[in-house]
């Protein structure tokens, strides 16, 4: 594990901004905790925004339309962090914690600050990438130690970390999204000749999502809608979308350009 944070590169130079309200909108700038800022996460009405501030090291935060931007801090014995989503009434966080060594992901209420997720087995770093609208499920990726790859996780708070499974022939899987309520997770596979996507639910297991055009070797799911029916990502350079009774078509790529991403999608699609 090298570096602070494998899950994601930190932009420096900006500092991020919210639109109060659509028509009419006026840019409000959240500010920083020194340095710049990055947002990651959302809260249903808009009013709570979630990311990280950079001055040396990431800093966690939490800012709301009332309270402005908060430092949500590090556990003991971490030195930076990163909130990467927030439920939908804006009261639960999720996030990751690290040093030069390794990493682990978060949950973080009012009441009891942060609450560390853990690892697979002894394993040393961890990561949360999403959150459930209620924020009872968190879902990111895990080492295991002996495990020299990450897999996907699903995390409860009856339940703790679960290992959502890898298919035949796989040797590594990372969940990006969560549905409304949780019980949908998407994300990508991966062995040393190509990456999938897939889409995962307790009822029927993990499904490989089809490649978009045949002969292709590399594809994520990045985004999924409230009810876990419609799921969004990327392959070849260009955003897909897939359900289960149209299948996986490749979004056109807008005029003038010759590629596309799709990062997430709409509750309702």
């Amino acid at each position: 594990m090298n570096g602070i944070f494998r899950a994601r590169v930190i932009l420096v130079s900006c500092v991020i901004f919210v639109l109060s309200s659509v028509e009419g909108a006026d840019i409000v700038a959240i500010g920083t905790l020194g340095g710049s800022s990055v947002a990651y996460g959302v809260s249903g009405d808009g009013n709570v925004v979630v990311g990280s501030s950079f001055a040396a090291l990431n800093k966690p935060f939490r800012w709301s339309q009332s309270g402005g931007i908060q430092n949500l801090g590090v556990m003991p014995g971490y030195v930076a962090g990163i909130a990467t989503g927030v439920s939908e009434d804006g009261t639960i966080i999720s996030g990751v914690n690290g040093t030069t060594e390794s990493t682990v992901a978060f949950r973080w209420t009012e009441s009891n600050k942060m609450q560390s997720l853990g690892t697979f087995g002894s394993g040393s770093w961890s990561s949360a990438e999403a959150i459930s609208a209620d924020g009872s499920v968190i879902v990111g990726y895990s080492d295991g130690g002996s495990v020299a790859y990450e897999r996907a996780f699903q995390w409860t708070e009856a339940g703790g970390m679960y290992d959502i499974g890898l298919p035949t022939g796989s040797v590594q899987s990372i969940a990006n999204s969560v549905s409304a309520n949780g019980s949908v997770i998407v994300g990508e596979v991966s062995n040393s000749v190509r990456t999938q996507a897939f889409v995962w639910s307790q009822k029927n297991g993990m499904y490989l999502i089809p490649y978009p055009t045949s002969g292709m070797s590399f594809a994520s799911a990045t985004g999924v809608s409230g009810d876990g029916a419609i799921v969004v990502g990327n392959s070849g350079g260009s955003a897909f979308k897939w359900t289960s009774n149209e299948g996986t078509s490749a979004l056109q790529d807008p005029i003038g350009f010759t590629s596309s991403r799709a990062e997430n999608i709409s509750s309702d699609g």
